[in-house]
Formats: C-alpha cells, structure tokens, sequence
C-alpha cells in the first residue's frame, strides 16, 4: 500500500538546521561516518541502478518474446514476473535501508559531531588577529619626520 507522503515534492532534509550550519561553517569533527555512509550509498544506487536496466530490458524482451514467430528460436524469454517483483523489492529494501542509515547519521551529527563555538578561543582568535594587523601597519607605514623611533 502507498503512502500518502509525496515524494516528488519531498523537501525535508534529515539533517537539522544545526548540523547543516556547522557544516557550512566547517565545524563538523569526524566526518568516518558521513564518508561511510556515502560509499555505502554509491554501492547501493549502483545496484539499483542495475535492478532498473534488467527490469526495463525484461520489459523490453517481453515484446520481443510476443511479438517473435513461432519458428524463431533464437529469441529468449522475459523473465518470470516473481523473478522482476523480487528484483524490485530489493531495491525496495536497499531504498529503506538507506533511509535509516541517513536518518542515524543525522542523530549522530547531532549528538557527537557539531563542534559547538568556543567564545573564548574566538576572542583569542580575534585578538592574535588585531595585533598582527597592528604589526604589519607599523611595519608598512611611512616614518613621519621629527618622529623618533
């Protein structure tokens, strides 16, 4: 049975509005996860990928397999229907799969992966900046005459 949720105009991101800022802002510690769910990824949509060309080419075959002469042998059969419905609900639990795998990432990054801001080490930060930018000013200015150093 379908769900009632629509998936083409499906636009919630698992990620909170927190996670997506820290990465943005690139502070985002241990990154193994992401990594390892995206390779998972590309290796599952790579199998659905394949599990979509058999059922379109089976499709395809069907045709070939009505449409052929009865004396033509050398056209082969489409594959059974249960053989397709397996197919597809593999790719119907792969799909799943990845869906809980992203859902636990995102409750990851947020639990252990944002690194929160630290205003002391910004004000520090800020400060290391302000003296080397008052360095590299008395550095570069011209020397005024009658002033002595």
């Amino acid at each position: 049975m379908m769900d009632q949720e629509n998936f083409v105009e499906w636009d919630q991101s698992p990620f909170s509005e927190r996670a997506k800022k820290a990465a943005l802002q690139g502070n985002l510690d241990c990154a193994l996860p992401l990594v390892s769910t995206l390779e998972d990824a590309k290796a599952a949509f790579r199998g659905l990928e394949q599990i979509c060309k058999i059922a379109n080419a089976n499709r395809v075959q069907e045709f070939a397999w009505r449409d052929k002469d009865d004396d033509d042998e050398s056209i082969q059969p489409p594959m059974g229907i249960n053989t397709v419905e397996s197919l597809l609900a593999l790719g119907e639990v792969v799909s799943r799969m990845f869906v809980s795998d992203i859902d636990r990432v995102s409750d990851w990054m947020d639990k252990h992966a944002i690194r929160e801001p630290d205003p002391v080490a910004d004000l520090a930060i800020a400060a290391q900046a302000a003296v080397a930018q008052a360095r590299r000013r008395r550095v570069t200015a011209p020397e005024v005459e009658g002033e002595t150093a």
